[in-house]
């Protein structure tokens, strides 16, 4: 969802911002800037559009298009003409735009305030205005413009607007006598006949005025239908779902509105987005504080489980917080974010943009893992490239006493710790590699660690021709096991050799069979020289020989015994001799604590 607003409190500069998972777009309103963008994929190189090539004034994109959905749409308002665009983009820096215009729109059409959104697998785009829409098939490129007429006949104007796969919803507000309703409005697309579908209508009680009003709108299709209205100017977030009669027709339930009264803080509902596929939901607020403010942080982001939306509705405590004790801002970007997206699926990314038209990408982390600013070098992401920032991801993992189950952008959370247990435990923790040790479910973590170990006995084998011997011929170390690769060499030896002889067979390549008999001549150790089979069969040799050069080397450094590191080759192979019956008193007994036993019982 996006919007571009002509009204009183729009910044002479508007940044306008879509994402979905493999793509995201930016741009600066009545600015000269380029539209950038970004692949997912390739966080490392940004990519731009020159404006003079592209002058759009608002973007969107489908927020469940696929890898090869790679385009966003934009709008463009020339004169009294509208133009549309799709505008496909590749890594290779290659653009490719699509155009459809509205014609000349009457007079008495005009555009105060447009709203762009996109079906969320890229099949058509709607632009909203109140007095028409605009329509467009992205596939077929079939469009048109319906001038609507609103239910009532009430002069509504829109201010955002969000869809699913089945509904158009569009929020904004209806004006009479100089105040204001907030609407909400629940249509479809009926593509046969051309035009647009009315289900439903729904009306907040409290008026307000449309000179200074903003609204946010998110919708989550996993499921139930649950879409988020923000109203910042009173402080409310309200939750919907939508109600489907026997009759097949289609009602909007408003399930429960939250509102937030934290001193010195304002305007929550700013922004509102769905994370993981409608499983938490964020909440931007945006402190009415003067600038020389000792509070630094002049946004917050709260994140809230949205699987029990009763506990969503009359919780009034976010599971989580951005900023928080683990997650800053960076520092370079400001911290007023005005505005944010998100990916829907599991896990979700978060794109912030504040005042001074700087991106903040919040990238998801693994279970155990908490994302973070990085204050080296990362050939991975873009660094610090035209405002764009991160919180790298898998950075840190999660501290003693705190646990973090799901992925996400989330840190992690504080234990409540079972004090009922001897051994701490985080009950709270559903997979122990994600929990500190000193919060481990079970006892069988903790392992006792032996710190006295005697000198081990002479092995069986202490004749170092004997040792060698033993090691040229065991196969238990695999493909590292002399006698194996030595087989295998004399394998490709033995194909070679039919590969020669059969040579012989055609005159084409009897040169060619001179030439490696003649070669394979300067290898032959044996017969010095005289025939080539000699010589493949040298080349074996000196292949068994280097690995009796290898292990004779490795089983050198076994000496002493302090220095010793332990490989496939020479595992249990000491290299020393000695015999002593005196141990530690704490030495674990071993293969002897049978007799220990007798010992001691006597």
């Amino acid at each position: 969802m996006v919007q571009f607003i002509n009204g009183q409190r729009s910044p002479p500069v508007s940044v306008i911002l879509a994402a979905n998972d493999h793509l995201f777009v930016s741009l600066k309103s009545n600015s000269n800037s380029p539209i950038q963008y970004q692949f997912s994929a390739n966080r490392k190189k940004v990519f731009y559009i020159s404006r003079s090539l592209l002058n759009a004034s608002t973007v969107a994109i489908g927020k469940a298009q696929n890898h090869s959905q790679l385009y966003f749409v934009t709008m463009q308002k020339n004169g009294s003409v509208l133009y549309m665009s799709k505008v496909t983009v590749t890594d290779n820096e290659y653009v490719e735009m699509d155009t459809v215009t509205s014609g000349n729109l009457s007079k008495a059409n005009p555009i105060n305030r447009l709203v762009l959104s996109v079906e969320p697998r890229g099949q058509y785009a709607i632009a909203m205005t109140d007095s028409f829409i605009f329509i467009r098939n992205l596939f077929t490129r079939i469009h048109w413009i319906d001038e609507i007429v609103w239910p009532n006949s009430t002069r509504f104007t829109p201010v955002c607007a969000d869809m699913s796969a089945r509904f158009v919803y569009m929020a904004g507000y209806e004006k009479s006598a100089g105040s204001c309703t907030v609407t909400v409005y629940l249509m479809s697309v009926d593509f046969s006949g051309c035009r647009i579908q009315f289900h439903d209508r729904w009306q907040s009680e409290l008026a307000c005025s449309y000179d200074h009003l903003d609204l946010s709108l998110s919708v989550s299709e996993q499921a139930d239908e649950k879409i988020l209205l923000g109203i910042p100017t009173i402080n409310s977030v309200y939750l919907f779902t939508i109600d489907e009669t026997p009759t097949k027709s289609f009602r909007l339930q408003h399930l429960g509105t939250k509102r937030q009264d934290i001193m010195m803080r304002d305007n929550y509902g700013t922004s509102v987005v769905w994370l993981n596929n409608g499983q938490r939901a964020a909440v931007l607020d945006t402190a009415d504080l003067p600038r020389d403010s000792v509070i630094t942080a002049r946004s917050n982001v709260y994140i809230y489980d949205s699987n029990n939306m009763t506990l969503f509705i009359t919780n009034a405590t976010a599971t989580m917080t951005f900023p928080n004790f683990f997650q800053k801002y960076t520092n370079q970007f400001k911290p007023t974010a005005t505005f944010m997206v998100a990916t829907q699926t599991t896990p979700s990314t978060l794109y912030l943009i504040n005042q001074l038209y700087h991106i903040l990408v919040l990238l998801p982390s693994d279970p155990g893992y908490y994302s973070v600013e990085s204050f080296f070098y990362d050939d991975i992401y873009t660094n610090h490239v035209d405002g764009l920032y991160f919180l790298y991801p898998n950075r840190v993992t999660c501290p003693v006493g705190t646990y973090k189950n799901d992925a996400g952008i989330w840190p992690c959370s504080v234990c409540k710790a079972d004090n009922t247990s001897l051994i701490p435990t985080c009950l709270q923790c559903q997979n122990r590699s994600n929990c500190p040790l000193e919060f481990a479910m079970t006892e069988e973590l903790m392992s006792d660690v032996t710190q006295s170990i005697g000198y081990p006995e002479t092995a069986e084998i202490d004749v170092f021709d004997d040792i060698l011997f033993y090691n040229m011929f065991r196969t238990d170390c695999g493909w590292k096991s002399p006698i194996i690769m030595t087989a295998i060499v004399l394998s490709i030896v033995v194909l070679l050799s039919m590969l020669i002889c059969s040579m012989n067979l055609s005159k084409r390549f009897r040169i060619k069979q001179q030439f490696a008999k003649n070669l394979f001549k300067h290898f032959d150790l044996i017969e010095q020289g005289k025939f080539w089979f000699g010589g493949l069969i040298s080349i074996s040799a000196l292949f068994f020989i280097g690995f009796l050069v290898q292990f004779s080397v490795t089983f050198h450094t076994q000496y002493s015994m302090e220095t010793k590191h332990s490989t496939c080759q020479t595992k249990d192979l000491l290299n020393a001799k000695f015999e002593t019956s005196l141990r530690f008193l704490n030495s674990p007994a071993g293969d002897h604590e049978t007799v220990f036993n007798l010992l001691n019982s006597q």
